[in-house]
């Protein structure tokens, strides 16, 4: 019997229409795919909501999951309450005391070595897991959650709005910060966010990247006019990116070469986003195909102001050998090598530069391309990633098990 694994996660990570969705989902099918015995308790949130028919159906490779419907909608009475209380409203929203309850029930009925909490906003239930079962509890980091929020504060122009986010990314931090050293060991996604949680536990953390299966196909990659941006829209950081990409970035790309194109692309990108439109900006809202998206283009641009964890779709045009062009920011969850394997940009001229120069120079482009390739297909092979974390388990199972044969 392998490894027993309970993974809590705050929404069913399906469809596979954006990063976050894709990680745990990967992460899920190469942990059972390496013998793990894994088991799922989602909720099932109305912004995202999945048939939880379907949910069975695409999940069918794992041994139990239980689908636990919840409203996370933002309502003033929500906000209000939390104010009252001087807790954290991003967290507040993902609790409610009915599930806790079931899963209390669950888990004193099963067995489980590990419960994997795939998201800080599943960390309220801790609580409940510790009372209920002796399993060994661990957080995945996707991000510094709070440091999104400080940095959209920083960036927003309207002063009750600006003090409010403000407000939120305090009490958020002071949550996350309390939270981490709770936990038995930690799981960050990006170096960068392995450094801060090495400030606040001494507990056992494990580097922990996205996973992507790579196959054999030959890519064919090439310069050309057709620069791209792929991100869910209903996240503020991506909906100011593509903003500072089409009202500053673009209008100056124009003026030095009107033949290039900007394609944008994600969900929750509705009719609004229309406006944005002009022939040399080209608007097309949540594709079906992410990977033929991709692939049809040329370049990726990632001009993010405020962001943690790891961009998944940067990781994910590299293995199709296309080069990003990216903040800093945008990149700080990788160890990607500036003009090496990316090309970072800061500012809007450093942007524009930076576009001209791929779209003129097909030696810097095939360089960038297969530079990234390499340095994805070597870091990010999903069933390598997932083994290393069965193997980290058993380690920190160790003195559990120790203290169970003594028996």
């Amino acid at each position: 019997m392998g490894i027993r694994i309970l993974l809590l996660n705050n929404r069913v990570p399906y469809p596979l229409r954006d990063g976050g969705a894709r990680a745990t989902y990967t992460l899920i099918e190469s942990l059972c795919k390496q013998g793990a015995e894994v088991s799922l308790f989602f909720l099932n949130t109305h912004k995202h909501y999945i048939s939880p028919d379907l949910v069975v159906k695409e999940f069918s490779f794992v041994k139990h999951i239980t689908i636990e419907e919840i409203d996370t909608s933002v309502t003033k009475k929500g906000a209000l309450k939390s104010a009252l209380a001087g807790t954290s409203y991003n967290i507040d929203r993902f609790y409610k005391r009915d599930i806790a309850y079931d899963l209390g029930l669950f888990l004193r009925d099963n067995v489980f070595d590990i419960i994997h909490f795939e998201s800080l906003f599943m960390a309220p239930y801790l609580d409940v897991v510790r009372k209920n079962c002796r399993a060994k509890c661990v957080l995945r980091m996707h991000n510094v959650e709070f440091q999104i929020w400080k940095k959209l504060a920083i960036n927003e122009r309207f002063f009750v709005k600006k003090h409010y986010l403000h407000y939120l990314s305090k009490k958020l931090a002071q949550y996350e910060k309390g939270m981490v050293p709770k936990f038995d060991a930690i799981l960050p996604i990006s170096r960068t966010d392995e450094q801060w949680a090495n400030e606040f536990t001494k507990k056992p953390i494990k580097y922990l990247p996205a996973g992507f299966y790579f196959d054999n196909e030959k890519i064919k990659s090439k310069n050309g006019k057709n620069f791209f941006h792929i991100g869910s829209m209903e996240w503020q950081p991506n909906i100011r990116a593509c903003e500072y990409l089409v009202k500053d970035i673009w209008p100056k790309v124009i003026t030095q070469n009107a033949e290039l194109h900007l394609h944008l692309a994600g969900k929750g990108m509705d009719e609004k986003f229309n406006s944005w439109a002009n022939e040399n900006i080209h608007i097309h809202g949540e594709v079906e195909d992410a990977v033929a998206f991709i692939k049809q283009n040329n370049t990726m641009l990632i001009p993010l102001q405020s962001a943690s964890g790891v961009r998944m779709k940067a990781i994910e045009a590299m293995k199709y050998g296309k080069p990003v062009i990216s903040t800093s920011i945008g990149m700080s969850g990788l160890d990607a090598m500036p003009n090496e394997n990316c090309l970072i940009a800061d500012n809007s001229e450093q942007f524009v530069n930076s576009i001209l120069s791929l779209t003129e120079d097909d030696e810097l482009y095939q360089k960038i391309s297969s530079q990234a390739l390499i340095y994805v297909t070597k870091y990010f092979e999903a069933n390598e990633i997932a083994n290393e974390l069965i193997q980290f388990y058993k380690q920190i199972l160790k003195p559990l098990n120790n203290a169970a044969n003594q028996f």
